[in-house]
């Protein structure tokens, strides 16, 4: 009976590794036709898009004063008293 046991445990864990292994194999395959098909989706058309831009540019230096209620900074130096 243990002989049998033995026996039919390395079977099992013969037959779990096959199907881990075969799993494994799927999803590398299927990752590694992903990534040919987004590749060959994008790879003529990788400047033809328009880039979009959703702000202001804001210089960042060292010592600007922004305001604590938004994100532009609060007007000083020349160009604030150019603006009052």
């Amino acid at each position: 009976m243990a002989r049998f046991a033995s026996y039919s445990r390395k079977r099992m864990w013969r037959t779990l590794l096959a199907i881990v292994g075969g799993t494994a194999l799927v999803c590398a395959a299927y990752i590694f036709y992903l990534d040919w098909l987004v590749t060959h989706q994008f790879e003529g058309r990788r400047w033809t898009l328009p880039a979009q831009v959703y702000a202001a540019p804001l210089e960042l230096y060292s010592g600007l004063q922004l305001s604590t209620g938004s994100s532009t900074p609060a007007p000083t130096g020349r160009r604030a008293a150019a603006s009052m």
